[in-house]
């Protein structure tokens, strides 16, 4: 009875202090969005040259793919130079599986205070700069190792297993997406830090084939002020390669939040990605499909610049955010420019500790003008209301 007592005790101290080490976050949220649209085409006859659409769906802003639930919970343990972060995440119940349930799992070590490794499936940011779009060198379900040999300075790389459904299909055009195999990704980095400003890049290969870059810099200098500049591919391996280059910036001023973020694309026809949903008047067509084919040589400069505005009353935070871009092909299949605009106000409410709701209505509209003679402008109008409900613990 005594042995049983004792070994329950030494089990108890031994949770208990695994207990202090370990320490967890993480949150709910849902919500819903109801849309109409309206899509108009008078180039075609004028029975079928309007067409309209409602919808109404359950929907968490917070998930990515645009599910109706979003959970998730972070579990970080840190004991000496040992430690294990874990993120459960579910977004889309009917679809269970481990890349579904974790979104990263990994082990770190620290040897002799300069070098930290990692193995498992690896969510690692030492390599960007706080900008829109972050780099993935320190990301993937495999091995990462950093050396910090100066203060300030981290280099490294990683080595990580990846199918052939995201590097096939999206890299490499007319390769089968469903062969079974896996394929091997190299990743390199580097980053410094100055009291100043933040400088950081990265590379991803997979086998042999350079497919990403990555270049971020961001200012520390200015309290309050954040400016971060960023530029990269993913598609190095192409004739044509497409770049992406954003910048943000804001500034705080407690209650009072303003800032704005550009973006440019290059060689990207659908570069802003809020094309495939603007519709041409036709219930088979839309603006991004009225683009599909198009050789990315013939793409013309993409762009977007989104500014927003906050103050915060009490448990109240009012907010108004605003976007316009624009893209268009210029090539002998097809000739047109695209011009979208955007305004959406939208007003949170703290209703406990960890609990908010926050309502929203958003108005879209774009044209697309085809620079053939006669021919007339293809529009598209949207009116969304929404509302999402988040919980933390």
């Amino acid at each position: 009875m005594k042995k049983m007592l004792v070994v329950l005790l030494i089990l108890a101290m031994a949770m208990g202090a695994f207990a202090q080490e370990l320490k967890w976050s993480g949150d709910v949220s849902t919500g819903f969005e109801s849309s109409y649209l309206e899509s108009k085409n008078e180039n075609l006859p004028s029975s079928n040259d309007t067409t309209k659409d409602e919808d109404f769906k359950f929907y968490s802003y917070d998930a990515d793919n645009g599910a109706p639930l979003r959970a998730q919970l972070v579990l970080d343990y840190a004991n000496g130079n040992v430690g294990a972060k874990i993120k459960f995440k579910l977004e889309e119940p009917k679809k269970l599986g481990v890349n579904s349930i974790f979104d990263f799992a990994y082990l770190s070590y620290k040897f002799i205070d300069i070098i930290d490794l990692y193995a498992g499936k690896i969510d690692n940011g030492v390599w960007n700069t706080g900008g829109d779009e972050d780099g993935d060198a320190g990301e993937g379900l495999g091995a990462l190792v950093q050396v910090a040999p100066i203060g300030g300075l981290t280099v490294g790389a990683g080595l990580y297993i990846n199918d052939d459904n995201e590097i096939n299909s999206e890299y490499t055009p007319g390769s089968s997406s469903d062969d079974g195999i896996f394929y091997a990704d190299y990743t390199i980095g580097a980053a410094f830090d100055h009291d100043l400003f933040r400088v950081a890049l990265s590379a991803r290969a997979s086998d042999t084939m350079l497919r990403q870059f990555w270049f971020g810099v961001s200012l520390k200098a200015i309290d309050k002020l954040g400016l971060a500049v960023e530029a990269f591919s993913k598609n190095l391996s192409d004739k044509d390669i497409a770049w992406q280059i954003d910048e943000k910036i804001s500034y705080d001023l407690g209650a009072l939040d303003v800032g704005l973020t550009a973006y440019q694309w290059i060689n990207q026809v659908n570069s802003a990605g809020y094309l495939d949903g603007i519709g041409t008047g036709n219930s088979d067509e839309t603006v991004g499909k009225y683009l599909e084919g198009v050789p990315a040589e013939d793409t013309k400069l993409g762009w977007k610049f989104s500014p927003w505005v906050s103050y915060a009353i009490g448990n109240i935070l009012p907010k108004l955010s605003f976007a316009i871009g624009g893209t268009g092909v210029d090539g002998a299949a097809a000739k047109a420019d695209i011009v979208y605009f955007q305004v959406k106000p939208s007003v949170g409410f703290s209703i406990a500790e960890n609990a908010s709701i926050t309502f929203a209505y958003a108005f879209d509209n774009a044209t697309l003008t085809p620079d053939v003679s006669g021919a007339k402008d293809i529009t598209a109008t949207q009116h969304a209301v929404s509302f999402d409900f988040r919980i933390a613990f």
